[in-house]
């Protein structure tokens, strides 16, 4: 009997120090296995971050970009309305130059017979000055009366 005493508790020490030794390792195993899975969050965490942050200077640049375009809407606007007063000011023109080349032709008509003809343009005096416009013309004929 008492043989057997000693083979069962030779027994249920085998057994306890066996199960220590498998506690042991699967605590280790399952150690390593949730160190992966902490890792794993870190790196998720920090891609999160790093996405948080690229999407920050995304928008920043977005709202520098919508800025730059009203800029440039309102540098277009401003140009379309220059362009049309130009526009504007050259169809004046071109009605002065077809006004003047009618008078050139009636002058050239009148001017066959003659050797002298007199011409007039009536000019805003505030524009030039009397004096200014006969030193223009002196400069371009010697036949001139103001």
């Amino acid at each position: 009997m008492q043989k057997l005493l000693y083979r069962m508790t030779g027994l249920a020490l085998v057994l306890v120090l066996g199960f220590t030794s498998y506690a042991a390792q699967s605590t280790e195993g399952i150690q390593e296995e949730i160190d992966e899975q902490q890792e794993k969050i870190d790196q998720t965490e920090q891609e999160i971050q790093e996405t948080a942050d690229k999407k920050k200077k995304l928008e920043e640049a977005k709202a520098g970009m919508e800025s730059y375009l009203a800029d440039l809407n309102k540098k277009y606007a401003s140009l379309s309305e220059q362009i049309e007063d130009l526009n504007n000011q050259i169809a004046e023109k071109e009605k002065e130059i077809e006004q003047a080349q009618a008078d050139l032709e009636e002058a050239k008509q009148i001017a066959s017979g003659y050797t002298v003809i007199p011409v007039a343009k009536e000019m805003f005096s505030d524009i030039r000055t009397p004096i200014e416009v006969l030193k223009n013309i002196a400069r371009r004929s010697n036949g001139y009366y103001l």
